[in-house]
């Protein structure tokens, strides 16, 4: 029996191109299953993120009391770490004030507490609640800030174990109305 080496290589040529073709093939098709469930998980995503809002500022004798909700539309539940205060302010340097540059520095005779009673006004502390730092649905957030009622911007931070929210605005609005325009805000 005579070997010929000709017919043996194209017959490997041919096998691996087959062989290569079918890959490709599956490539492609698991390109597109990879897509998919990218598109999925992205929509899971930020359909997960929790969202805070200012709803009302209420002034008392030396303070004022700021009523904020924290929304969390994803079916894991959230727990509160942290919650920060900033009020926007014209810098300290010289130069940039000059330009108009302003900064966020954290108001430091801010506090707040999650609460189910949002007409009680007087300041909770984490022992007496506790319970309140696990958001299901939504969260009432109440933030007593020393001084009056002021025209500033404030960015309010909140940190869970799904992330965090940051949410800008003036609390010199008594009564809040719907926005006619969206700003998503910034998440990581």
């Amino acid at each position: 029996m005579i070997f010929d080496h000709e017919l043996f290589k194209d017959i490997i040529s041919f096998s691996s191109f087959i062989i290569s073709m079918f890959l490709l093939v599956i490539h492609i098709k698991n390109r597109r299953i990879q897509l998919q469930s990218f598109w999925i998980s992205k929509d899971l995503y930020r359909s997960g993120f929790i969202d805070l809002i200012h709803v009302s500022s209420k002034q008392l004798n030396d303070r004022v009391i700021l009523k904020l909700v924290v929304f969390n539309p994803g079916s894991v539940s959230a727990v509160i770490k942290s919650f920060s205060v900033f009020r926007e302010d014209y810098s300290r340097n010289f130069l940039l004030r000059f330009f108009g540059k302003k900064e966020w520095t954290e108001v430091h005779g801010a506090r707040w507490w999650p609460t189910n009673n949002a007409d009680d006004h007087s300041i909770k502390y984490l022992a007496d609640e506790y319970r309140n730092l696990y958001i299901e649905e939504q969260r009432d957030i109440l933030v007593s800030l020393p001084g009056l009622i002021d025209r500033n911007r404030y960015s309010f931070e909140i940190q869970t174990n799904l992330g965090w929210c940051r949410h800008e605005t003036t609390i010199d609005g008594i009564a809040t109305y719907f926005s006619h325009s969206f700003h998503q805000g910034a998440y990581k």
